[in-house]
């Protein structure tokens, strides 16, 4: 599923960095925040991962990443805009979510659970 969310959230900035239409460029938001999931999935890989004592520690680690892109992300979005044009906010993300989606394809290895039969 996060795979899936990487994905979709990519090809949605890709849509809006080559939207011809207001409709193109509304279809690629939506595609883009139709894989709102990802901060939700994370945090639940990471607590399939971590052992509970160390589980916080992750937590507020990745809550900082997230509150600091939350809080930059506008400024720098906008910055990138004024400086190269709007569409090269939408560009910038592409190679980021293909790097994330290689990433996570590799080193991603989720314990196998075993299956009981009751």
């Amino acid at each position: 599923m996060l795979l899936m969310c990487i994905f979709v959230f990519t090809i949605g900035c890709l849509q809006c960095s080559l939207a011809k239409s207001a409709l193109s460029f509304a279809i690629g938001r939506f595609l883009s925040g139709f894989a709102g999931g990802l901060n939700t999935l994370g945090t639940i890989i990471l607590s399939d991962l971590i052992p509970l004592r160390k589980r916080g520690v992750f937590q507020g680690v990745a809550n900082i990443f997230y509150a600091i892109g939350s809080a930059v992300g506008g400024a720098c979005g906008g910055l990138i805009a004024e400086k190269f044009g709007w569409r090269a906010a939408f560009w910038i993300q592409c190679p980021i979510g293909i790097f994330c989606f290689l990433l996570i394809w590799y080193n991603l290895h989720l314990p196998q659970l075993e299956h009981q039969v009751v």
